[in-house]
């Protein structure tokens, strides 16, 4: 996990590994793109046209006030959040300090 708060030019990407294939999101290029490990390819998903950003944060916002309201359950709960966090510090602790931090995978943990 990276996080580079005072990079020059704005980016915004994710990049997942794994042992079917590798899957990548770039902002700027306003796409995701999928390789798959059975056939060696390379599939595409450019963003929809008439995108817009700024309702993923509005639909976020209405999501959290539907839950104060109690017309709605969280998408993510507590135990999940904490999770987060947890990963979160162990990844400032490792810059912190120079060295690997590990956690329990998710499947293993009981929920707080």
């Amino acid at each position: 996990m990276n996080l580079y708060y005072t990079q020059r030019a704005y980016q915004r990407n994710y990049e997942f590994f794994g042992e079917k294939g590798t899957l990548k999101w770039n902002f700027n290029e306003k796409k995701v793109s999928l390789f798959c490990s059975s056939n060696k390819e390379w599939q595409f998903f450019p963003e929809p046209a008439d995108y817009d950003l700024n309702n993923m944060y509005i639909e976020e916002m209405r999501h959290f006030l539907q839950c104060l309201k109690g017309e709605s359950t969280s998408i993510t709960d507590f135990a999940r959040g904490k999770r987060i966090l947890k990963a979160i510090l162990a990844a400032k602790e490792s810059a912190k300090r120079n060295l690997i931090i590990s956690l329990e995978p998710a499947n293993q943990l009981a929920e707080d």
